[in-house]
């Protein structure tokens, strides 16, 4: 703290001493109404107020006014023809007596009945003024030189203080902003991702529908060219009836043909509707979000079936060792979009198209889990690309078929939709592990 002068007396001196240990662990609003108290106090002010001055310079508003021993509401106030617009350019201004006639245009003196004003401007470290600290009077002031001294001597801190509560405001108003712009983002985010997640779903039904409809057009097929046998034969029956040519063995032997016929398309035709049938269940199950209690071994059948299209375009056969016994309570459609995934992430990126291998499912279960194993004996994946196979749109491959979100989606299902976790085992050239631990009881809520 600066010397006081000399002239101040050992009374002011306490008195200085006084402000400094009211305010000297106050911060914001809570020093600027320590401040202004004090002051009046100390000078003996009917009025104190800090104001803060506007950027044109041309209004005031108080942040802390105390009068007449209490702090009062604040206000605004116009600067021009008052003595604080004088303040702002000069920095300090006393005068001791009969201001308000030197200010005939300034209201406030004339309504409050002000004889004498003190005023310090309040700068920061820029030199820019951002207010004023003033003190009013409705008597003479019989000491100004000690005013003004103790006026000067807290303007510094005051101006300090202001600059210090406005960063503060300004920096929890751009957290505030930056955390109202994070929890939008992060919402669209969501829904972006719920999107593609629908998407991907609505792309592994097209991959389903696919292999559906290649696998019933064999067996359509054989049942339609039997029809047309059996066609020809009702033709060389007629043909033969009307011709008196009919005998006990034509008859027979056009009989075995339709029977035969029949036969085939007993045979082809429960064999289509087999597949509608799988169809219908996978279809189901997934674009269904219900909790039931499935077998995880038949669900993977009916998968790996569906996949048929995609797995006769690798010499790579799908092996299920999931027990027959091993029944989940869990999201049945996420299930089989998860070994999905998995089992088209393992073709596409772990076998050439000329590759022979395998893919196989195995699964166990403990007390309070179920560890389901999806592995491969493909070429395995590089340690430089193991840290990015979870991240969204990152494909390995130029040949990739889709956006790049097959494993993303996996990991995602996993973590939040079963509350478990996933983990890979690879080495080049020597295949790849995926190994999922599932809660017997998935989390309530799920949000992706």
């Amino acid at each position: 703290m600066p010397s006081l002068q000399p002239s101040l007396q050992p009374s002011f001196q306490q008195q200085v001493q006084a402000i400094i240990d009211s305010v000297s662990s106050s911060y914001g609003d809570q020093f600027f109404d320590k401040i202004t108290a004090s002051l009046a106090h100390a000078v003996e002010a009917d009025y104190c107020f800090i104001g803060r001055i506007n950027e044109s310079a041309t209004t005031s508003r108080t942040i802390s006014t105390f009068a007449h021993g209490q702090h009062i509401d604040n206000f605004e106030y116009e600067l021009r023809d008052t003595p604080c617009a004088e303040v702002t350019c000069d920095g300090i201004d006393v005068y001791p007596e009969q201001v308000a006639k030197i200010f005939p245009k300034d209201i406030l003196l004339q309504d409050m009945g002000i004889e004498a004003y003190v005023g310090a401007s309040l700068k920061n470290s820029d030199n820019k003024v951002l207010g004023i600290v003033v003190a009013l009077y409705e008597h003479k002031i019989d000491n100004p030189d000690e005013v003004l001294t103790l006026y000067k001597l807290f303007s510094g801190r005051i101006a300090a203080e202001i600059d210090s509560n406005e960063k503060t405001l300004a920096l929890e108003a751009s957290n505030n902003s930056l955390e109202a712009k994070v929890i939008e983002r992060t919402k669209e985010l969501a829904s972006a991702t719920q999107h593609l997640m629908e998407q991907e779903k609505l792309a592994s039904l097209g991959t389903l529908v696919a292999g559906i409809s290649h696998e019933i057009n064999t067996p359509i097929g054989v049942a339609i060219s039997a029809t047309s046998m059996m066609q020809d034969t009702r033709k060389n029956i007629t043909s033969l009836l009307n011709e008196k040519k009919l005998t006990e063995k034509n008859l027979r032997e056009e009989i075995d043909i339709l029977t035969e016929s029949i036969d085939l398309i007993e045979s082809n035709l429960n064999r289509a509707a087999g597949q509608i049938n799988n169809f219908k269940k996978i279809a189901v199950d997934q674009t269904s979000s219900d909790i039931s209690n499935f077998q995880m071994s038949g669900h993977a059948d009916m998968l790996i079936q569906s996949l048929q299209v995609e797995l006769k375009k690798y010499s790579v056969e799908v092996i299920n060792n999931i027990p027959n016994t091993l029944y989940f309570n869990s999201y049945v459609s996420d299930y089989q979009q998860i070994l999905s995934n998995l089992i088209l992430n393992a073709l596409r990126h772990g076998f050439e198209k000329d590759d022979s291998g395998q893919i196989t499912l195995e699964a166990e279960e403990s007390a309070s889990n179920i560890q389901l194993k999806v592995c491969d004996n493909g070429k395995g994946i590089d340690k430089n690309i193991i840290k990015h196979i979870y991240t969204p749109f990152y494909t390995s491959t130029s040949r990739s078929t889709g956006p790049g979100l097959g494993l993303s989606i996996v990991y995602n299902l996993i973590n939040q939709r079963f509350g478990g976790d996933i983990s890979v085992q690879s080495e080049l050239g020597s295949g790849t592990c995926f190994i999922l631990n599932l809660p017997k009881e998935p989390p309530k809520d799920f949000q992706i």
